[in-house]
């Protein structure tokens, strides 16, 4: 009410690392979100990220909604962000999905980081180059960490996967052109309505080569599939 003028009803809805909740007003409906004020400069990004795929009528992305103001985001009396996102209809991605939604999805990544490709984020760059652990491109960072695996046939697997990714893919990939990438098409960041599939939650935005987004999406493919291969032909 404060900040948007709305006279509304407010429900939780999960999340993994932000207090996310669905706001319903007599104008439609929104996602609230409250995050960590350590992240202020990386909401910045992502909602010059949200703002940019805005200008793309193909795309059904979330849009930022600002408040009377005109501000996206809104440091909260505790430090703590505050930023309202377009709610998107439909329902969530199963893995059960039609060979003609799994199609539509490698369309949707392609599309929406296609459109990202010439987003100019020098000033927010520092953000979106963050050490993070969803970053192939820091592989290496991840080396330290293979005697955390417990079991040991396990550990010598990581060991050999991550040793040859870094060997021979990561090499490949700091060759190609990076650009901002959405980088998180997993089953709970897709939005199915009718024959459209959408992507939400930029959290794990990074700059990257494009190919690296397509990758996150088959892996999540490969989840339950008897058959990882054929699973991401479409």
């Amino acid at each position: 009410r404060s900040h948007f003028g709305w006279d509304s009803a407010v429900a939780p809805l999960a999340g993994e690392r932000d207090l996310n909740f669905l706001v319903t007003t007599d104008e439609g409906k929104y996602v609230a979100k409250i995050q960590s004020a350590a992240d202020h400069g990386f909401l910045q990004a992502q909602n010059r990220a949200l703002a940019h795929l805005a200008s793309f009528s193909a795309l059904r992305e979330p849009r930022v909604v600002t408040t009377r103001d005109g501000h996206d985001l809104v440091t909260l009396n505790d430090g703590r962000s505050l930023r309202v996102l377009t709610w998107l209809d439909g329902h969530m991605w199963s893995q059960d999905a039609t060979r003609e939604q799994v199609t539509a999805l490698g369309r949707t990544v392609g599309a929406v980081d296609q459109a990202l490709a010439d987003l100019d984020l020098r000033e927010l760059a520092e953000h979106v180059q963050r050490p993070f652990g969803w970053n192939v491109l820091q592989t290496r960072d991840l080396l330290e960490h293979i005697d955390l695996v417990s079991d040991d046939n396990l550990r010598q697997t990581v060991a050999r996967i991550l040793r040859h990714a870094v060997a021979e893919l990561v090499p490949a990939l700091e060759a190609m052109p990076a650009q901002v990438i959405h980088n998180d098409a997993n089953e709970n960041n897709i939005v199915v309505a009718g024959g459209q599939v959408s992507l939400i939650d930029f959290g794990d935005m990074i700059l990257a080569p494009r190919v690296c987004g397509l990758a996150v999406a088959c892996a999540y493919q490969f989840d339950s599939s008897p058959d990882p291969v054929r699973a991401i032909v479409p």
